[in-house]
């Protein structure tokens, strides 16, 4: 199977479908693990292990990124996802020699805010295919700074702005990175 295929593969529905599957069948047997063997550094190590496991899948999905002149459009990611890997290595080694502080102690209410954030993150991944990725991220940054606490509304927008101008000049415009149109827009302008 070419990567080319298995990029299409993991792009559909079945594929990502696959892929979480995939992850909750390291996570959980990891987790009990962790949990019986009462590990200070639990949580840690199943976000480094899901970290590493997502940078492996986006490294495997850069491959299909465009080529345009002499540079890949996978060339960014592929250094960001290098340096994602090599802190989870540092931290993976510093938490092996015990050198990490242990894992707090979480209340129900900072729980409850990681799973709303999971799920905007994942409703985020929809707007991205229905709004496009520029509108989609303007929302997620807007909402995502709310739940963290920030409530400034100036600062809000202009953050938000500023940083989707960013990524539009530097990567849209300078360096011709293709970002996912979604259906509405396309939709509502043709």
């Amino acid at each position: 199977m070419t990567i080319q295929r298995i990029n299409t593969f993991l792009d559909s529905p079945l594929g990502l479908g696959v892929l979480l599957v995939f992850l909750a069948g390291i996570e959980i047997p990891l987790y009990l693990f962790l949990r019986r063997k009462e590990s200070p550094y639990k949580s840690q190590i199943l976000i480094l292990v899901s970290l590493v496991y997502l940078s492996l899948v986006f490294l495997l999905l850069s491959f299909a990124f465009p080529v345009k002149g002499k540079v890949s459009a996978g060339v960014t990611p592929r250094l960001w996802i290098l340096g994602i890997l090599l802190c989870s290595l540092y931290l993976a080694i510093r938490i092996n020699k015990g050198k990490e502080k242990s894992d707090p102690s979480v209340s129900s209410s900072q729980s409850r805010m990681v799973f709303l954030y999971i799920l905007l993150c994942l409703g985020y991944l929809g707007a991205i295919d229905l709004l496009g990725f520029f509108p989609a991220s303007f929302f997620f940054l807007l909402i995502g700074m709310r739940l963290l606490s920030y409530t400034h509304p100036v600062g809000l927008i202009v953050l938000s702005l500023g940083w989707i101008a960013f990524l539009y000049l530097v990567f849209y415009s300078l360096l011709s990175v293709p970002f996912p149109e979604g259906i509405l827009i396309p939709y509502l302008l043709g």
